[in-house]
């Protein structure tokens, strides 16, 4: 009863501190505010958690091993549908409006160079699966040999999270509101055309003496 009680504390605790974070960011992060919204005494979040730095790693990793069973599953799909799915996980559970805001504080506290990233071991493992993706395009002869693949794999992780982290630009450019629900229809089928836009024909691709420049 007592391991129960103590689970459902730390449960409290974290999640008071995803809504904290949300709102004020890691350096508005106050251990006192997140006590009342947990409705604990604030020595029991350092007693779980050791200290803010703490807590926000443990929000942080919280996040991450949420989203692995969405990682997972890139593994057995095709390219195109791998990238739909990822733009679909960011308009459903790791799209909460709370990570959102979370990943949106992280880049703008973020020092090029200095800052280091919570959890960075394991949230680069989940996007290499990503890459790992374009990879196996390249090798199959899919996907040009001179492209990058995890600048590729960015770049289409960055079409999943800007519209939503840049909320405004979303409805400055569509006039669509990024939680909109035929905002994230059209953005699942714009990113699955480009996905299957851009593999060609193996055939096709690095082709000795192909030309292909524009007629």
């Amino acid at each position: 009863m007592q391991q129960t009680a103590e689970h459902s504390t730390q449960e409290r605790i974290l999640r008071a501190a995803t809504e904290e974070l949300a709102e004020h960011g890691f350096a508005g992060l106050r251990t006192d505010r997140v006590a009342a919204r947990a409705d604990c005494n604030k020595q029991l979040i350092y007693y779980y958690f050791r200290s803010k730095a703490g807590l926000r790693s443990a929000v942080l990793e919280r996040m991450a091993l949420e989203a692995l069973p969405h990682w997972e599953r890139l593994d057995q799909v095709d390219l195109p549908d791998a990238m739909a799915l990822n733009a679909q996980q960011y308009g459903s559970s790791r799209g909460t409006p709370d990570y959102r805001r979370l990943l949106a504080w992280e880049g703008a506290e973020h020092v090029i160079g200095e800052s280091e990233i919570v959890q960075e071991e394991v949230r680069s493992a989940a996007w290499h699966r990503l890459v790992r993706a374009f990879e196996a395009a390249q090798a199959s002869g899919r996907l040009p040999a001179d492209i990058n693949p995890s600048v590729i794999a960015l770049l289409f992780g960055l079409m999943n999270i800007a519209p939503t982290t840049l909320p405004q630009l979303t409805r400055l450019v569509t006039g669509l509101e990024a939680d909109d629900a035929r905002f994230a229809e059209d953005l699942v089928r714009t990113i699955h055309f480009l996905g299957s836009s851009i593999l060609a024909d193996p055939a096709t691709v690095d082709e000795p003496g192909l030309d292909r420049r524009p007629a």
